[in-house]
């Protein structure tokens, strides 16, 4: 699937289904491109953003520019409310001590639970 492809994508399910076979080794363009699609959910957004080891770049920063830009824009994107959660759910099922850790390095809490549909209602 094309970043192309996939901008003009409308279905949020297949939008999260995608990261199910997603190759990372083919870079951040297409995990770009779901994230900055209108139809993506809060749920696919966390997920990209854990997938992304997200939590590595939050607490120690990373030397990836693509990665760094990707966990940036869908950080903005939550804080904003760009990220419906409408139809698609998550849940990263992390443990208490991972929740600890990451709430000590004030990692917003949206990022630490189960998004499920309709949760902002």
């Amino acid at each position: 699937m094309t970043p192309h492809a996939i901008a003009g994508m409308s279905n949020p399910a297949l939008l999260h289904g995608l990261l199910d076979t997603y190759n990372w080794d083919d870079g951040f363009d297409v995990p770009l491109a779901i994230a900055s699609n209108p139809a993506c959910e809060l749920a696919t957004a966390i997920r990209l953003f854990w997938l992304a080891d997200g939590g590595y770049w939050f607490e120690h920063g990373g030397s990836n520019p693509d990665q760094q830009r990707l966990c940036r824009m869908i950080l903005t994107g939550i804080e904003e409310g760009r990220y419906a959660a409408d139809t698609v759910a998550h849940d990263e099922e992390l443990t208490a001590a991972q929740q600890h850790k990451h709430r000590k390095a004030g990692m917003p809490e949206i990022l630490l639970r189960a998004v499920l549909p309709g949760m902002n209602d």
